[in-house]
């Protein structure tokens, strides 16, 4: 870098052309220029402008656009299984007679598998417009509608199958044993005295035991056999090798041959309620708390109701409440407490009374 200034310097003195010495006053105007030996290798950086911090009382608004219709029904059905509920011949019409088999669609987001008692195809399926989608086999196209409760495929209806309802044999187990279900609507059960056709519900019986018997009776068969887990929403019936599947709604209807079963309600009416509760005591399933012992401290026991005719007498830790108790419909009734009407669950041999459950005794 110094000689490069010196170097400047001489020539400017002695420039090649001059005639001879500068004249008295005169000057030489020298410009130097200092050169980089590095320069061209570190490019300046443009200025940047600085960034404003994020004030925590004043965050900034992040906008998510919400999930389209068409989203949405996918994330329903996604997953979904349903099943037909209308009795189906092996062409796929609805009949009146006992079919051989339930009908399901299961749906992922891409795909739709049909089974059908002529085969089961796996298939695509898009949304058209609204409610309405078209599925897509080999075998061709189906047009279908469902809001992701349930489906009308080739104009029969399919129910949404629950999940979870039970994960073992013994939960399934817990789950139907003493109850009866019944078909909503009156099929053929065999002939009267007169030899006409007599009509009736068809009736699926769990026998109280875990030893998980079942009898079934339709039109003029009874048959009995023993039920088995399969999953959280199916088990199967053996009949003496005679297998059935049965899918479990989400409101706990049965559908065996693509028929539904309802359950029995525990009562119907006030008389049937003060006969289902009467001289029935039911203890609290958690030990309650109220009252304190005599060194002050907090007692907890199992508070009591006891049943007898059209009133009840709840007892807690340190009261005794007495009153009456009114039907309000299937399985439901108020119970007056306090001056007011409370509602009342029951579910088999529990009730749920002011938030808490209470097993028969």
């Amino acid at each position: 870098m110094r000689s490069t200034f010196w170097w400047l310097i001489l020539s400017a003195l002695f420039l090649s052309g001059c005639d001879g010495p500068l004249e008295d006053g005169g000057t030489v105007n020298i410009t130097i220029t200092e050169e980089d030996d590095d320069a061209g290798t570190d490019p300046v950086d443009p200025p940047v402008d600085p960034v404003d911090p994020i004030d925590p009382d004043d965050p900034p608004v992040i906008i998510v656009e919400p999930p389209t219709a068409e989203e949405e029904l996918l994330g329903r059905l996604d997953g979904a299984t349903f099943v037909s509920v209308d009795p189906l011949n092996a062409d796929g019409t609805a009949v009146n007679t006992m079919p051989t088999a339930n009908r399901t669609l299961s749906f992922t987001r891409d795909t739709v598998t049909s089974n059908q008692i002529d085969g089961t195809e796996v298939g695509s399926f898009s949304l058209v417009e609204g409610f309405d989608w078209i599925a897509e086999f080999d075998s061709g196209s189906v047009s279908f509608s469902s809001n992701g409760l349930f489906v009308i495929w080739d104009s029969i209806r399919y129910e949404l199958v629950a999940t979870s309802l039970f994960d073992s044999q013994e939960s399934l187990v817990s789950f139907l044993a003493g109850s009866t279900f019944n078909t909503p609507g009156q099929f053929d059960i065999g002939e009267n005295a007169l030899g006409e056709v007599a009509l009736g519900p068809w009736t699926v019986i769990f026998s109280d035991d875990t030893d998980a018997s079942v009898s079934w009776f339709f039109q003029d068969v009874a048959l009995s056999g023993s039920y088995s887990f399969i999953d959280d929403s199916s088990f199967t019936i053996d009949f003496s090798g005679d297998e059935r599947t049965v899918f479990v709604l989400d409101d706990g209807e049965l559908v065996i041959d693509s028929r539904v079963y309802e359950t029995e309600p525990l009562f119907d009416s006030q008389e049937s309620l003060v006969a289902f509760l009467d001289g029935a005591t039911f203890q609290s399933n958690e030990l309650l708390p109220g009252g304190e012992s005599a060194s002050g401290e907090l007692l907890f026991a199992h508070w009591i109701i006891d049943f007898s005719g059209n009133t009840y007498t709840w007892v807690t830790t340190d009261t005794v409440v007495p009153g009456t108790f009114t039907y309000v419909g299937e399985n439901v009734f108020t119970a007056l407490i306090g001056g007011a009407d409370v509602l009342i669950e029951v579910d088999g041999d529990e009730i749920v009374w002011r938030g808490e459950r209470y097993t028969r005794q």
